[in-house]
């Protein structure tokens, strides 16, 4: 190798490496910049256009009831700037490259389209399982500390779940479904599964460190650790469909059925989310066992419908 081979692999390496620490900036910004102040905005019609309700709205989210939509409308603002724009911007400044690719590509086939909905609802069943087991997990004493941070957290988490779906009117519960369910669906997939999963893959040229380390961050970026295992199955699911077909359409359909799933749930039940998944921890261990054989099956009928694409 020459010289200027060496010259030219250094400056390759090193483009990777910023736009990838490009990548993380745009990301952190979307979610304590970009994010909020699009949800905000989102959110004032619903508060009158006063600006210091606005404060004390954002200060107690999830407080006062009649500020409901408000909080969906910015919890809906928060997912496009985080998840959709902050990534979006990136794309196009740094890898100057149209994001319509990542929902162009790939075949849409009907089979494939009714499989996806399978997985999605075995997925669920065996999820329901790792649910309980995540939630009863114990620390050790020297990490009792942290404990107790991850357990606030999710007491807080859980708590704005069950206010957001709460749904006083059934005008209330179609905002939700679309905020909580296809806005969360479309853009959290765009970013996890279209951008990170597709750079990772770029840089290591292996498919599957690709999926488990995007569905990893895709868990882990929630910041609720009893939540964190089922959760990133379903990244780990939502990346394999994504993988197989080139298509964003398939886990964007599956991460919509999975949300609209609890929040169609809550309201025809009359139940917040924390009881709904209070109901779910009950499934029997062999129907758990059923729901993990049949996502596998599943996943493995649905890679055989696109076998020219390359998965390692």
């Amino acid at each position: 190798m020459t010289e200027s081979d060496k010259n030219n692999a250094m400056g390759e390496e090193i483009a990777q490496h910023t736009a990838i620490i490009s990548l993380l900036f745009f990301i952190v910004a979307g979610i304590f910049l970009i994010g909020p102040m699009l949800g905000s905005l989102l959110s004032l019609p619903f508060l009158g256009f006063d600006i210091t309700a606005l404060t004390s709205f954002v200060q107690n989210l999830g407080g006062d009831p009649s500020q409901r939509t408000a909080a969906i409308a910015f919890q809906g603002g928060t997912a496009i700037g985080a998840f959709f724009v902050a990534p979006w911007l990136w794309l196009k400044l740094v890898k100057r490259r149209n994001p319509s690719v990542y929902f162009s590509g790939g075949k849409v086939l009907p089979l494939a389209m009714f499989l996806a909905v399978a997985l999605s609802f075995s997925m669920m069943i065996f999820n329901s399982g790792l649910i309980e087991w995540n939630k009863g997990l114990e620390f050790p004493a020297f990490m009792k500390g942290f404990e107790e941070w991850a357990r606030n957290a999710e007491n807080q988490a859980d708590a704005l779940s069950s206010f957001m779906t709460n749904f006083d009117s059934f005008g209330q519960f179609l905002v939700g479904l679309i905020v909580i369910a296809g806005l969360a669906g479309i853009c959290e997939e765009f970013l996890f599964r279209g951008v990170l999963q597709t750079e990772i893959q770029e840089r290591s040229g292996n498919i599957h460190v690709a999926v488990w380390v995007s569905a990893f961050l895709f868990s882990a970026i929630h910041f609720q650790f009893f939540g964190f295992f089922p959760r990133l199955v379903l990244g780990v699911v939502f990346g394999y469909l994504y993988a197989y077909s080139g298509s964003l359409w398939y886990p964007v359909f599956a991460h919509f059925l999975n949300n609209a799933f609890v929040v169609c749930s809550a309201y025809i039940l009359g139940k917040n989310t924390s009881e709904l998944s209070n109901v779910t921890e009950s499934t029997p261990w062999y129907l758990v066992v059923l729901g993990l054989i049949g996502t596998v099956a599943l996943m493995v009928w649905f890679k055989s419908l696109f076998p020219k694409k390359k998965t390692a």
